[in-house]
């Protein structure tokens, strides 16, 4: 088991190693971590709004932005149109934004060493202490 600490580094080094690609005014990676941010507030709030201490909102939507890409640079056909009404957009979005810059995400990602491996096996449930 990979402690806390190790898991958010794992997280923050892929986040911060996307690449600068921009879709109009925003890159991908603030794009989906606004997405992300928004739909985490929102699951916090429906869970009372309990503190979850040393993972907060803004570490679990960067580990969203990451496994959500790492997830569709894995297997880029996971979604079809009809998914957007089962699934959250981000996930499609990332898929979308991982299809149309697959080189410059998985080049970004291999010259600074991430795992995706490593990022898809962080556990969100670990993380938030359930």
């Amino acid at each position: 088991m990979t402690t806390k600490t190790a898991q958010l580094k794992i997280i923050d080094h892929a986040f911060r190693s996307i690449p600068q690609i921009f879709h109009h005014f925003d890159t991908i990676a603030e794009k989906l971590f606004e997405m992300n941010l928004a739909a985490e507030r929102q699951h916090r709030k429906t869970r009372g709004g309990s503190i979850v201490r040393g993972f907060s909102t803004a570490a679990a939507a960067r580990l969203f932005t990451v496994r959500h890409l790492a997830e569709a640079l894995k297997k880029p056909d996971r979604y079809s149109v009809t998914d957007i009404l089962h699934i959250r957009l981000e996930c499609l979005f990332a898929q979308a934004f991982a299809a149309e810059n697959r080189d410059a995400i998985l080049s970004a990602w291999a010259a600074a060493g991430v795992d995706i491996e490593a990022v898809l096996a962080v556990d969100y449930s670990e993380m938030m202490g359930v």
